[in-house]
């Protein structure tokens, strides 16, 4: 159990403003792209546009990657019968081709070799598709299905959560399970059985620490409900210690305050930190909407992108 829980404040890198679907989807580069309603737009706003698809079906992505070499992925959430759900364009928004990758797709994540990782959810799983039937399938840049989920022990329901680590393994906690699963080239196992915490929307992991995005906890109420302890406060922005905990934001009947929390475990020592995230007018931020690269997520809330780094998670847990 935790020796004690600690918050960190979050300031927004960019507003896009609220309204229908928006995700932020960190770049392997550095940079990070937003999709808004079925428009592309690059970190700075600017929209990036696309010539249709061929056959007149008009592209509105729900998620969007891109390749080495300048190469956008365009996917959509939904498979239909009549057309594909994944598009490729060129870096100057030229259609080149297009396939299907299963219907109801939660995850993507294109990988430093160019490797297409697709999750989806329940209704996928569950579904009719057959190849959504995995949960995690993964496919070359032409849509060749490479590899699909097989674990002893483990199956997804709803994956709920995807990242990759720096040797383009994928790692996934699938919903139900308290297990945490790596993927390399062809194969699939479980590397922590039992983690605290619930599902999360976003995981990060290195050889140290685990950190579980959105899957707070509590450890006398097997729901996660949140204590009202003293907290340590650390804000990442300017790495100043502020005073004070926060109980008016911590009602232990609420969701939100759940949701606002990292659960992170040190591999070494089975040790627990609780870590509560707040924005930038010390209000829970939802970290639901999360997309992860490596030791990078990407939050979106009320409009508004956050960014959220491993490694300063680390620093503020360690002082």
């Amino acid at each position: 159990m935790p020796d004690y829980k600690i918050e960190i404040q979050l300031y927004p890198i960019s507003n896009i403003g609220e309204g229908g679907w928006v995700c932020a989807f960190p770049m392997q580069n550095g940079s990070f792209l937003i999709v808004k309603d079925g428009l592309v737009y690059d970190e700075f706003l600017k929209p990036i546009i696309f010539y249709e698809y061929k056959t007149a079906h008009k592209i509105q992505p729900n998620y969007v990657q891109r390749f080495s070499n300048g190469d956008y992925l365009l996917v959509e959430a939904r498979e239909t019968k009549k057309h594909p759900n994944a598009f490729i364009c060129d870096k100057n928004g030229k259609f080149l081709r297009a396939f299907k990758i299963g219907d109801a797709i939660n995850k993507l994540i294109v990988d430093s070799k160019d490797r297409i990782w697709v999750g989806y959810f329940d209704e996928g799983v569950f579904g009719k598709s057959e190849i959504s039937q995995y949960g995690l399938n993964r496919f070359d840049e032409n849509g060749r299905l490479e590899y699909s989920f097989m674990c002893d022990g483990l199956n997804i329901d709803d994956c709920y959560n995807l990242n990759i680590d720096g040797r383009n393994n994928a790692i996934i906690a699938p919903y139900s399970k308290p297990k945490i699963a790596i993927i390399d080239d062809q194969n699939a196992k479980v590397i922590c059985e039992n983690t605290i915490g619930d599902v999360p929307f976003g995981l990060f992991i290195n050889d140290e620490y685990i950190a579980k995005i959105g899957a707070g906890f509590d450890k006398n109420d097997p729901e996660g409900k949140i204590e009202e302890l003293d907290f340590l406060t650390y804000d990442l922005t300017n790495n100043a210690i502020i005073t004070g905990p926060m109980f008016d934001n911590l009602d232990e009947n609420r969701f939100e305050t759940y949701d606002s929390c990292i659960t992170i475990i040190n591999r070494q020592n089975e040790n627990v930190k609780l870590v509560q995230v707040f924005d930038e007018e010390n209000k829970i931020l939802s970290l639901r909407n999360c997309n992860c690269y490596q030791d990078r997520a990407l939050i979106c809330s009320n409009g508004k992108i956050y960014s959220l780094e491993f490694q300063k998670i680390i620093d503020a847990i360690s002082i």
